[in-house]
């Protein structure tokens, strides 16, 4: 029998309370309170919103299901961890300040923030998955650490992954900053000479000093480069991009075993809900406004299975606008990151959708 994925609907006049209540509609019609236990320590993994974002997951939107948890007598709490390129999100100190600038304070949504890596990044827990490229992941302490996790996504495209679902936000987001490095070592950015203004705001940006001035020009120096992606946050021109070669489907099988390596050490603790509302190009780690949503809503999705809720998030957008995810948001080909997730077992690309009333 293929997992079942809930689905309910969100409509662009929805108010932000109507939202609010179909999220907890759909947390209890979906069975996700059953990983939960009294006294449950109960991470709930989301994306702050980078400085400048304006398309985050509103945190208001999750009290219903906050109030649920509550009552089950679990201890939820905010996680995200630490951003390997220089930002609001590089370290836990400017991060949490972010956090509750956008709205997740403790005083607001009545629960802590804990940042799930540590200071700058460093805490991890290494994993065994014996996967193509690494054998062993680190995943982050806090995230390893929590009783149960629920993994709130909200999906768009993606510079580098084509896809910003939840095998990102399990893959990328889960884990410490030497596991983000050890993923986007199989990519590297480049400069399109022709864009380039020479502003250069790339070069205090990049962690690695890999970019120096040449001719006038930014250049970046591939022997250094980390493939962060930092440049391409900060380069207001389009001049700072990435190669597609064989690096794509090299980077999604390496986020894909991080991802697993969060799926094995929490165990059947985890759940996952997906936002399909305000979906832009770019995922939230870039200044999005309003004006940049493509598609404005389609609705959310929950299931117990990543794999099916990131193939269902997917056909949802597809079938509401009538038109592919790739043509939408002019990204790179993402299927290889859905079949290697599902060759590796972290889920089932086929599935079954139920639709919530709310």
């Amino acid at each position: 029998m293929p997992p079942l994925v809930h689905f309910i609907p969100v409509h662009p006049q929805d108010l932000e309370s109507t939202i609010e209540e179909k999220i907890g509609a759909l947390f209890e019609a979906a069975g996700l309170i059953d990983i939960i236990q009294s006294k449950d320590l109960v991470g709930l993994k989301v994306h702050f919103g980078e400085e400048g974002n304006e398309t985050f997951i509103r945190p208001s939107r999750l009290c219903r299901m906050i109030e649920q948890l509550n009552k089950a007598g679990a201890k939820p709490f905010f996680t995200d961890t630490n951003t390997l390129y220089v930002g609001m999100r590089s370290n836990s100190i400017d991060h949490v300040r972010l956090a509750l600038k956008h709205g997740f304070g403790l005083v607001e949504m009545g629960i802590p923030i804990l940042i799930a890596d540590g200071l700058a990044g460093g805490d991890e827990v290494e994993v065994e998955i014996n996967g193509r490229h690494l054998q062993r992941v680190g995943v982050a302490s806090g995230i390893a650490a929590a009783d149960a996790l629920i993994v709130i996504t909200h999906v768009t495209g993606h510079c580098a992954a084509g896809l910003g679902g939840v095998l990102k936000n399990l893959g990328m987001g889960c884990t410490s900053r030497k596991g983000k490095l050890h993923q986007h070592a199989a990519l590297k950015p480049h400069i399109n000479l022709k864009k380039c203004v020479g502003d250069f705001r790339c070069i205090p940006n990049c962690p690695s000093n890999a970019i120096i001035q040449r001719n006038k020009k930014a250049e970046i120096q591939e022997e250094i480069c980390i493939g962060c992606g930092e440049c391409l946050v900060v380069c207001r021109y389009g001049a700072a991009t990435f190669s597609w070669d064989n690096s794509g489907p090299s980077l999604q099988e390496r986020m894909v075993e991080h991802a697993l390596g969060v799926s094995k050490v929490k165990k059947d603790k985890i759940a996952y809900l997906s936002f399909l509302t305000g979906i832009t190009q770019e995922c939230d780690c870039f200044p999005n406004k309003e004006k940049d949503v493509i598609v404005p809503a389609v609705g959310v999705v929950a299931s117990r299975d990543p794999v099916a809720l990131e193939q269902a998030g997917v056909d949802l957008i597809e079938k509401t606008t009538g038109r592919s995810f790739r043509e939408l948001f002019h990204c790179h080909d993402f299927s290889r990151l859905l079949d290697y997730a599902e060759e590796v077992g972290l889920g089932s690309r086929a599935y079954e959708l139920v639709t919530v009333n709310g």
